[in-house]
Protein backbone atom coordinates (compact mmCIF):
# COMPACT_ATOMS: atom_id res chain seq x y z
CA UNK A 1 0.00 0.00 0.00
CA UNK A 2 1.73 2.75 -1.50
CA UNK A 3 -1.31 5.41 -0.52
CA UNK A 4 -0.73 7.85 2.18
CA UNK A 5 -5.17 8.16 2.69
CA UNK A 6 -5.95 4.78 4.04
CA UNK A 7 -9.64 3.85 2.55
CA UNK A 8 -11.08 2.00 5.38
CA UNK A 9 -12.55 -0.46 2.04
CA UNK A 10 -9.54 -1.45 0.38
CA UNK A 11 -9.04 -4.92 0.98
CA UNK A 12 -5.32 -5.84 2.46
CA UNK A 13 -3.36 -8.69 3.56
CA UNK A 14 -1.97 -9.71 7.15
CA UNK A 15 1.96 -8.19 6.37
CA UNK A 16 -0.16 -4.52 5.47
CA UNK A 17 -2.19 -4.69 8.34
CA UNK A 18 1.46 -5.03 10.29
CA UNK A 19 3.21 -2.54 8.73
CA UNK A 20 0.23 0.12 8.89
CA UNK A 21 -0.45 -0.25 12.62
CA UNK A 22 2.98 -1.15 13.26
CA UNK A 23 1.98 -4.17 15.46
CA UNK A 24 4.16 -7.46 15.31
CA UNK A 25 3.03 -9.81 12.19
CA UNK A 26 2.26 -12.50 15.04
CA UNK A 27 0.11 -10.53 16.81
CA UNK A 28 -2.22 -9.64 13.69
CA UNK A 29 -2.39 -12.96 12.95
CA UNK A 30 -3.61 -14.26 16.33
CA UNK A 31 -6.19 -11.24 16.08
CA UNK A 32 -7.07 -12.74 12.26
CA UNK A 33 -7.21 -16.14 13.69
CA UNK A 34 -9.41 -15.21 17.08
CA UNK A 35 -11.46 -13.77 14.12
CA UNK A 36 -11.21 -10.22 15.42
CA UNK A 37 -11.25 -8.94 11.96
CA UNK A 38 -14.71 -10.99 10.73
CA UNK A 39 -14.38 -13.55 8.15
CA UNK A 40 -11.58 -12.94 5.37
CA UNK A 41 -13.42 -10.49 2.15
CA UNK A 42 -11.05 -12.71 -0.11
CA UNK A 43 -8.77 -16.05 -0.30
CA UNK A 44 -6.80 -16.84 -3.06
CA UNK A 45 -5.64 -20.11 -1.04
CA UNK A 46 -5.07 -22.20 2.35
CA UNK A 47 -2.72 -19.20 2.95
CA UNK A 48 -3.53 -16.32 1.39
CA UNK A 49 -6.53 -14.40 3.19
CA UNK A 50 -7.43 -10.46 2.28
CA UNK A 51 -9.38 -8.64 4.71
CA UNK A 52 -11.18 -4.84 4.77
CA UNK A 53 -8.56 -2.31 6.63
CA UNK A 54 -11.72 -0.59 8.03
CA UNK A 55 -12.37 -4.03 10.12
CA UNK A 56 -8.82 -4.58 11.25
CA UNK A 57 -8.50 -1.05 12.22
CA UNK A 58 -11.69 -0.99 14.09
CA UNK A 59 -10.56 -4.52 15.89
CA UNK A 60 -7.21 -2.38 17.31
CA UNK A 61 -8.70 0.18 18.54
CA UNK A 62 -8.14 0.76 22.10
CA UNK A 63 -12.25 0.93 22.62
CA UNK A 64 -12.61 -2.42 21.35
CA UNK A 65 -10.22 -4.00 23.78
CA UNK A 66 -11.74 -5.66 26.59
CA UNK A 67 -11.68 -4.47 29.65
CA UNK A 68 -9.09 -5.51 32.49
CA UNK A 69 -10.71 -5.69 36.23
CA UNK A 70 -8.26 -5.62 39.23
Amino acid sequence: MSQSILNPDDIVSLKEISQITKMSPVTVRRFARAGRFGSPVFQAGPRSRRYRLGDALQAFSPSNQPKQTN
